[in-house]
């Protein structure tokens, strides 16, 4: 018996016993008591809308009656007797149900799970209803409401970057002949064929690229590029740039340049630019954007300091389990949705999501709904520590009234 063997004896010899006690998360059960001729008045409300088509897909004795129409009461006997009155009128118990609940006690109700009708035969029965609360997260710390502004950006200066992006986009082109010199602000399409170690370089091939002289990235072919005229057909040598093993080598490249333009930029002070653009005018322009600009703002604010709140309360709570089934029942539901939008393509829906089989679907799908569900928790937790709805537009608009901003530095 080796040295390790030994002791790996004597730890087992020398264990002690010891147990866990965790806590689970336990259903509700809700008792709704009502008189049976009521009951049997919802659910006769709802097979009168939609009796038909459910008669349509069941085989019963009596199906139709004479002339061939269908024996609509016949068929809600069949069906409330062979599938039971939960499954054919589930959304009306439900319904009844929700209409006894308050809309706080509603709120905090996470999922119903199950649903049965008891002593439907009897004057009084009784509709009983098992379901969850939302888990909790249990916070009682301070909140930290003082955080960097997200952007330092002002109107004036992302004004200025929208109209020079019109000016771009509506600028007036002027094709240029073959044998004319090429200036830095006219615009080339080239292809530019590249080649390390006498091996083609596809990463750094270019095929059919429109592109300003001025902003071409590569020093050397942009110099190369205005040494030459269009239509020109020439060869060049530049070190390799970009990251990886080929960092550093010697790309030899062919280029050829096919097409030139000149171009005219309209004047931004001028209501041209901005009319051409679908504006009526400078003023037009400068209005629309600035109600983009602070939508833009307010948003990313709003995102920013909602963010940073809740992390606080993920981050620092205390967690109530999470049930097991609502995890489950939103597993099936994300992977039902996924697969219908590949048409059940099982590969390319694995591809997708960057895993290559259903258990990595699972996972993946699983870490999804702990996400989005921690976070509702951590928003409920939120609007109880300080007494608002729960609705996310007014946590967000609780969240923004006491924020602190300070700009970046």
């Amino acid at each position: 018996m080796t040295e390790e063997t030994k002791e790996i004896e004597k730890i087992e010899k020398g264990f002690e016993p010891e147990i866990t006690i965790e806590p689970l998360a336990v259903p509700y059960r809700s008792i709704l008591r009502i008189s049976s001729s009521e009951l049997r008045e919802h659910l006769d409300k709802f097979w009168t809308q939609h009796g038909e088509s459910i008669a349509k897909a069941v085989n019963y004795k009596g199906k139709k009656e004479k002339g061939g129409k269908l024996h609509l009461k016949e068929a809600q006997k069949f069906v409330e007797k062979n599938y039971g009155l939960v499954k054919i009128y589930a959304e009306t118990l439900s319904e009844l149900v929700n209409g006894f609940v308050t809309s706080e006690q509603k709120n905090k109700i996470m999922m119903i799970t199950d649903i049965h009708v008891v002593d439907f035969d009897k004057e009084i029965c009784s509709i009983l209803s098992f379901f969850y609360f939302w888990s909790k997260i249990h916070f009682d710390q301070e909140l930290d409401f003082c955080l960097t502004n997200p952007l330092n950006s002002t109107f004036e200066t992302e004004m200025k970057k929208r109209i020079e992006t019109l000016q771009r986009q509506y600028c007036i082109k002027s094709s240029l002949e073959n044998g004319v010199e090429i200036s830095d602000n006219y615009e080339v399409k080239l292809d530019l064929l590249a080649s390390i170690d006498g091996n083609p370089y596809e990463e750094g091939t270019l095929r059919g690229v429109s592109v300003v002289v001025k902003n071409i990235s590569n020093p050397v072919l942009k110099e190369s590029v205005k040494q030459h005229k269009i239509g020109d057909l020439f060869e060049l040598q530049y070190e390799n740039p970009r990251e990886g093993d080929l960092k550093g080598k010697i790309v030899s490249a062919v280029v050829k340049i096919h097409e030139g333009f000149s171009i005219e930029y309209h004047d931004p002070i001028e209501n041209e630019l901005y009319e051409v653009a679908g504006y009526e005018s400078f003023e037009g322009f400068e209005k629309k954007f600035k109600e983009e600009f602070d939508n833009y703002m307010k948003n990313v604010r709003e995102n920013a300091a909602f963010e940073h709140v809740i992390n606080q309360i993920i981050s620092k709570g205390v967690f109530d389990p999470i049930p097991q089934e609502w995890v489950r029942k939103n597993l099936e539901l994300f992977i039902e949705r996924h697969m219908k939008e590949y048409k059940g393509d099982k590969q390319k829906a694995y591809k997708a999501l960057g895993v290559d089989s259903e258990e990595g679907l699972q996972r993946a799908f699983e870490g999804q709904i702990y996400k989005e569900t921690i976070n509702q928790m951590a928003i409920y937790a939120y609007a109880n520590k300080f007494g608002i709805d729960s609705k996310i537009d007014k946590v967000v608009e609780d969240i923004m009234s006491k924020v602190a901003w300070k700009e970046k530095d």
